[in-house]
């Protein structure tokens, strides 16, 4: 094709694509009813990035989320809702996809749209290698990690394990734990879950502050916690509270087992202090008289 004609038709694309786009953005404007022109087109070019497609065809669909869905925030989330609409887009012309091809059809909250997208990826293979290795294996280190924890480390000095084996290690051990100091990794790791940090501008937020750890179990992503321990959130990026004797015996072989400041030993204590049932390890902060 000559370069004059590829350029013509480039042109006219691009033109067609901005009349669009502009059309797209003015007709959401009165969807912001406590908010002038000016404020609420501000809005909508703020959540354009959030739109994977060219043409920003899913932009009625974020403004929607924007206003409706009070469990999802801007632009902390943004990342999670470019990550689904990305899997949607993909997913959408796959014959076998069982869900609505139109995105204005779910009017349910983003998270349940996110949940069956992220089955949907995970069902039809579409995952990428890696994550999908860290999701079923536990992964691997990679640059700006460190495994900091493995639980099967620990019972392998017990007496239960030198009397029954690895039959019974293999019962036991439950948890590994990822230390993560690059937001690379980061929102690698979050990749297929529902966790804030696969933004990645988000994921540096929390690691300006310190490091994050990612909780495996049974050599799936489980638990994320921010640096201090402040949060436990679950791949759903809901909070967890880890009250069973299982996993304060968990917590309290990791707070021996890592060097931690003293505020994340204070907020370890504080839920170890509300377990179902103590697993009688002592409370580190205790001991230190932290409180």
């Amino acid at each position: 094709m000559p370069d004059k004609v590829e350029e013509a038709i480039n042109e006219a694309v691009d033109k067609v694509v901005s009349e669009n786009y502009e059309k797209r953005i003015n007709d959401l404007v009165p969807r912001f009813k406590d908010k002038d022109v000016d404020e609420a087109t501000e809005i909508i070019k703020s959540l354009v990035k959030y739109d994977p497609t060219k043409n920003k065809r899913y932009l009625a669909f974020i403004v929607g989320v924007y206003l409706k869905d009070t469990t999802i925030e801007f632009p902390e989330d943004g990342g999670r809702v470019l990550q689904a609409l990305t899997g949607f887009d993909a997913l959408k012309v796959k014959k076998k996809w069982k869900h609505e091809p139109d995105i204005l059809k779910y009017q349910s909250t983003f998270r349940e749209f996110e949940k069956y997208v992220l089955a949907g990826l995970e069902e039809h293979g579409m995952m990428s290698d890696r994550a999908m290795k860290y999701k079923i294996q536990g992964g691997e280190e990679v640059d700006g990690t460190e495994w900091v924890f493995d639980d099967r480390d620990i019972f392998k000095s017990s007496a239960s394990y030198a009397e029954k084996g690895d039959e019974w290690l293999d019962k036991a051990a439950m948890f590994k734990v990822l230390r993560i100091d690059d937001a690379k990794p980061a929102t690698y790791l979050a990749q297929g879950t529902a966790l804030c940090t696969c933004d990645e501008e988000t994921a540096n937020k929390y690691l300006a502050l310190g490091p994050l750890y990612m909780v495996f179990k049974n050599g799936r992503p489980w638990v994320q916690f921010t640096h201090d321990f402040s949060s436990f959130m679950n791949t759903g990026d809901q909070v967890v509270s880890l009250l069973s004797q299982r996993t304060d015996l968990f917590l309290g072989m990791l707070e021996r087992s890592i060097d931690l400041p003293d505020k994340a030993l204070v907020n370890i204590a504080k839920t170890r202090l509300k377990a179902d049932k103590s697993s009688n390890i002592p409370i580190l902060a205790k001991e230190k008289k932290l409180i």
